[in-house]
């Protein structure tokens, strides 16, 4: 670690797994809560759908702000300033009238989302290079994803007792207990020496010419849509045509969080002996195989939730394994301007995410074929490119890798 001593690495890490939680946890909790916002609004089941888009939306534009910020301003502050406004969105959210205010006050959120999460990542960045930066990140993954595996089904409890409200008041609590551990526990991390901020726009510029940026962030892009894709369409597969109810939806998407929790804990092994670069890889060829199981199990007489959940399980082991490589070889270069390129990097994958899937939400295919669709391309064009700049890709990976 570069700026904070070694024996202080498991607080930090404690520290930085509460920031990252605010955007799964915000957006899982509520997911059993679908239908009833579709009631309670008298909306459209697109217009709830898109609530979770419009929060990573909102969380990955905010970003292109917040990143050179908390270069400037430094961590700490970006990410107690993200915990406050959180909290008091959370409590806005069960006051709305209209499905319209409600996205407002959830684009709110998603910016908020966006402030813990470029301040966690930007320190990981300042405190551990090489190897170690990537384990850091796929154990941070891993706990992201014990938030998938527990908060639907937190969810659809809070909801059984006290009606959708109550996950957000739930939001609420968490924030409040999140930034006490935060100001009394969080240490500031930014570098002494970091580009001016007026020089953001250079920043930014070189950040996005960089070929090995270039390639992992699309890595991160195709994961991230695919995991998204999951997450918007398995309430409506799931409650809606297969009749679950919405604590055995919450168990059966917590069985994928298991799987990606899982893989995130033993990526870090799997790193060291193969490398960064051929984890991704392996985690872009499970999505493709994963599509083409999808694609198949029409034919194979499944039931909707076995066709829907075996291949999502294995291209969640492909999210995990390509998240956590991925996004360390994509932040490696820029030492200088870590919560820039950490902002950048979200702002790909978040924005792209949010807007290929509103767009294909709005298509009349069925989702299980979409869903199998949206797998092997996020998987395949990136595998295709990587066979196209092996060299590049290669060589960024082991530059990295050495630290």
């Amino acid at each position: 670690m570069n700026n904070v001593m070694p024996s202080t690495s498991r607080a930090l890490l404690l520290s930085l797994i509460a920031l990252v939680l605010f955007s799964p946890v915000g957006i899982d909790i509520y997911l059993p809560a679908v239908p009833n916002l579709i009631d309670h609004f008298k909306a459209q089941q697109d217009q709830v759908q898109n609530t979770i888009t419009v929060f990573l939306l909102a969380m990955g534009l905010g970003q292109l702000v917040i990143g050179p910020l908390a270069d400037h301003w430094g961590r700490r502050y970006i990410a107690l300033m993200g915990i406050i406004l959180y909290g008091v969105s959370s409590v806005l959210a069960v006051s709305v009238s209209s499905i319209t205010e409600f996205m407002w006050v959830r684009a709110v959120q998603g910016f908020a989302a966006c402030c813990t999460s470029v301040a966690a990542f930007a320190i990981v960045r300042d405190c551990f290079s090489g190897q170690q930066s990537a384990a850091a990140y796929s154990y941070m993954l891993g706990a992201i994803n014990l938030a998938p595996a527990l908060a639907p089904l937190l969810g659809g409890l809070l909801i059984a007792q006290w009606g959708w409200q109550a996950c957000f008041y739930a939001l609420a609590i968490y924030a409040l207990l999140v930034v006490v551990l935060v100001n009394y526990g969080l240490p500031e991390t930014k570098p002494a020496f970091s580009e001016p901020i007026h020089q953001v726009l250079t920043s930014y510029r070189r950040i996005i010419s960089h070929k090995g940026f270039q390639y992992y962030s699309c890595c991160c892009l195709a994961a991230m849509t695919m995991i998204l894709a999951y997450v918007t369409w398995s309430p409506v597969v799931l409650i809606k045509q297969a009749g679950f109810s919405k604590l055995a939806y919450g168990a059966l998407f917590g069985m994928n969080a298991l799987w990606i929790l899982l893989t995130s804990m033993t990526a870090p092994w799997l790193i060291q002996r193969i490398g960064q670069h051929h984890c991704t890889l392996i985690g872009l060829l499970l999505m493709v195989c994963a599509g083409l199981l999808m694609l198949a199990s029409g034919s194979l007489g499944l039931s909707l939730a076995v066709s829907l959940m075996m291949p999502v399980g294995m291209a969640c082991v492909g999210f995990a394994l390509i998240l956590g490589s991925a996004t360390s070889l994509a932040l490696a270069p820029f030492a200088e301007c870590a919560g820039t390129a950490a902002a950048m990097l979200g702002c790909v994958q978040m924005v792209g995410a949010s807007l290929l899937v509103m767009v294909m939400t709005q298509l009349t295919i069925p989702p299980l074929v979409l869903l199998a669709v949206v797998m092997l391309m996020m998987g395949g064009i990136p595998l295709l490119l990587s066979q196209r700049n092996l060299t590049i890709t290669a060589d960024s990976g082991m530059r990295s890798a050495g630290g």
